[in-house]
């Protein structure tokens, strides 16, 4: 299976690994990589059940559910959790939709969480912990997944993507994220967002780049998050401390860059990021959004060159 041999090189996995030799009646998995998720999953319920991993989404004592979870599909669970199992030792009902549980949904699965047979188990994955009640998380085992080590995030991108240099760079240890940027059109969205912080100079300069990047709005937060890493980088680079790039493939364009850019700029810029990720996460005006974050950065960029 793709990826699975730096996935079983995670803490994660080894604590899995470890419970599937004396597994608890449920699980709660945690962590925005859906890929790593997904492989991690699979890797542990083949442990468990002594199965192929190719085989866990055909099994038919395993039932996986996605996207939105209703009370019907609650109900159906509780029913089912007393079949006896056909060919494994468990049951195992795996719910891949924890950011889409509503709470009626979620105390109508509580009973069985409660009180579940013995011979089944169940596995609820989500990207926050917070979707989900704490009557629901307190009957389950949690298992915090934590963004990829470097090197093996590195590797990986070497190893299986294109444009593996961004992809890696801009992954935040994310398999999923990585695999994002590794298409052509992330690629050039990296260069364009670099392009616009190289040559926007004026206020007037900014109607331009703001028409382009609202017209991939659902790209914005992607590039929040390029404008953020290449911020990271020029302070780096104000402060000599060049091992700590993370977009080592464009290291001479942040050292110009990091002129207009130093250490002073970007903690104040830090904040105009999180500001716009969370208004984006509130359903905030897209084109607004943009927009402050571009005239804050021309503005906050003029007054630290001026000190």
């Amino acid at each position: 299976m793709k990826y699975a041999e730096f996935v079983k090189k995670s803490h994660e996995y080894r604590l899995m690994s470890a419970e599937a030799k004396n597994p608890a009646s449920g699980y709660l998995s945690v962590g925005k990589d859906g890929v790593f998720a997904d492989i991690l999953y699979k890797l542990f319920l083949s442990e468990m059940l002594g199965i192929s991993v190719l085989s866990v989404e055909a099994n038919a004592d395993i039932e996986i559910f996605e996207g939105k979870f209703a009370v019907a599909d609650a109900e159906k669970i509780a029913e089912k959790a007393y079949y006896t199992p056909i060919s494994l030792p468990k049951k195992f009902f795996v719910i891949k939709c924890g950011e889409n549980i509503n709470e009626a949904a979620q105390n109508k699965l509580l009973k069985i969480l409660e009180e579940p047979p013995r011979s089944t188990g169940f596995l609820l994955i989500t990207k926050e912990e917070s979707y989900l009640l704490p009557t629901v998380r307190s009957r389950l085992k949690i298992v915090r997944c934590r963004p990829m080590a470097d090197d093996d995030i590195n590797e990986l991108c070497a190893k299986y993507l294109d444009n593996a240099l961004v992809s890696a760079a801009l992954s935040g240890g994310s398999i999923e994220r990585a695999e994002k940027f590794s298409s052509p059109e992330y690629a050039e969205l990296y260069r364009e967002v670099l392009a616009m912080l190289f040559n926007m100079k004026k206020s007037g300069d900014i109607l331009g780049y703001a028409s382009a990047l609202n017209s991939k709005r659902e790209m914005i937060p992607d590039v929040l998050d390029i404008i953020e890493t290449v911020f990271h980088d020029c302070m780096m680079c104000s402060l000599g401390i060049y091992d700590g790039f993370m977009l080592k493939m464009s290291t001479s364009e942040i050292k110009d860059l990091s002129s207009g850019y130093g250490v002073d700029a970007v903690l104040k810029l830090r904040p105009v990021i999180d500001r716009a990720r969370k208004r984006l996460a509130t359903g905030g005006n897209a084109s607004s959004i943009i927009d402050e974050v571009l005239f804050s950065i021309l503005e906050v960029k003029a007054k630290c060159q001026k000190l």
